[in-house]
Order: structure tokens, then C-alpha cells, then sequence
């Protein structure tokens, strides 16, 4: 029973790593390309969702060498209360990235307004998430996700009514994730802790 439970996380561990880096790719490219500010923050969100869910199959793979009684994912395994401790680091770095970048963005002057195909590739990684795999995120993928679909709306339509206040939207949304982000890597670093509760 407990092997099988194993092979189970095992398996969604590796889901959520391939799947989250799938998404962040494609969120990537499409924020580069239709330039979406936010689109590029949860680009960088999924990414390290993709990081925190390698780090899980690490903590699955050092329980299978563990006896029985201590077959747990993360067990006493120091190489992997390492990788979580340091995953844990370049999810709050990335997080504080995220923010100074978009502070950065708007600092710049009038931000330009993103095209329309930034909000199709939203809509499409939400589909996706939802309908393909589960592992990481939870309620935390749902606010970024809407408060990125709304901020990069906001902004596009902006753009479309020749209203220049709307056009800082999808800077402000990048700076949500970038909240959320640095707020889950402090969740992570105190997990990662001697003694630490999981975030």
C-alpha cells in the first residue's frame, strides 16, 4: 500500500513538473511576443511551480530507498530537505524579480497596451491546468490566473478605447503574482525548516 502511494505522488509529481514547465514555456513566449507583462510574471510563476513539483519527486525518490516505517515523501533524506530548502529560495527570488520588474515597467512611462492573442493563451493555460493535470498551484493558480486574465483585459481593451489609466493594468497584475509568488516562497523556506510545517 504505501509503495503504491509512492508510485502515485511519484507520478503526479512528475505531471505537475513537466506540465507546469509546458505552461510557463508557452506563457513565456506568448507574453514576449504580445507583450503582456503579466503574462510574463505567470510565466515565471509556473515556472517555479514547475521547480517546487521537481522537488517533490526528488522527496518520492529518496522515500523509496527509506525502510518501510519511514517511506515518506521528504522523509530524514538531507539531500532532500537541500533541494526544497533551495527551491524555496529561488521561489521567493523570483517572486521579488517579478515585483521589481514590474515596478520597473511602470517607473518606464506609459506601458504599451498587449495584444489580443495574450488573452487566448490565459484562457487556454487555465483550460489546460484544469483539465490536465492538478498538481500544484490550487487556489493560488485560480486568483493569478483571473487577476492575470483581468489586468491583461483591462489593459487591452485600454489600449482599444484610447484609455491610457487602463493601460497600467497588466503591470499591476504582474506585481499580484509577484505577491504571491514571494508570499508562497516564504510558505516554502519555513517548511523547508528543521521543524517546519508543509506550506
Amino acid at each position: 500500500m504505501a509503495k503504491r502511494r509512492l508510485v502515485q505522488r511519484n507520478t503526479e509529481a512528475e505531471a505537475g513538473l513537466w506540465g507546469n514547465a509546458g505552461l510557463a514555456l508557452l506563457k513565456g513566449v506568448a507574453g514576449w511576443l504580445t507583450g503582456s507583462t503579466a503574462l510574463l510574471a505567470d510565466a515565471f510563476r509556473s515556472g517555479a511551480e514547475a521547480a517546487q513539483c521537481g522537488a517533490a519527486a526528488i522527496g518520492v525518490r529518496g522515500a523509496k530507498r527509506l525502510p518501510r516505517r519511514e517511506a515518506e515523501p521528504g522523509g530524514d533524506d538531507g539531500a532532500v530537505q537541500a533541494s526544497n530548502l533551495v527551491v524555496a529560495l529561488l521561489t521567493l527570488v523570483v517572486g521579488i524579480e517579478i515585483g521589481i520588474s514590474a515596478v520597473r515597467h511602470t517607473a518606464e512611462g506609459l506601458p504599451a497596451a498587449p495584444q489580443w492573442p495574450a488573452l487566448a493563451v490565459i484562457a487556454a493555460a487555465w483550460a489546460i491546468k484544469a483539465a490536465f493535470f492538478s498538481v500544484g498551484g490550487g487556489r493560488l493558480e485560480t486568483y493569478a490566473l483571473a487577476v492575470v486574465l483581468a489586468g491583461t483585459a483591462g489593459a487591452w481593451l485600454g489600449g482599444r478605447l484610447g484609455q491610457p489609466s487602463l493601460l497600467y493594468l497588466d503591470s499591476a497584475a504582474a506585481f499580484f503574482v509577484a505577491v504571491l509568488v514571494t508570499l508562497q516562497g516564504y510558505r516554502l523556506i519555513a517548511a523547508a525548516m528543521p521543524g517546519g510545517k508543509p506550506a
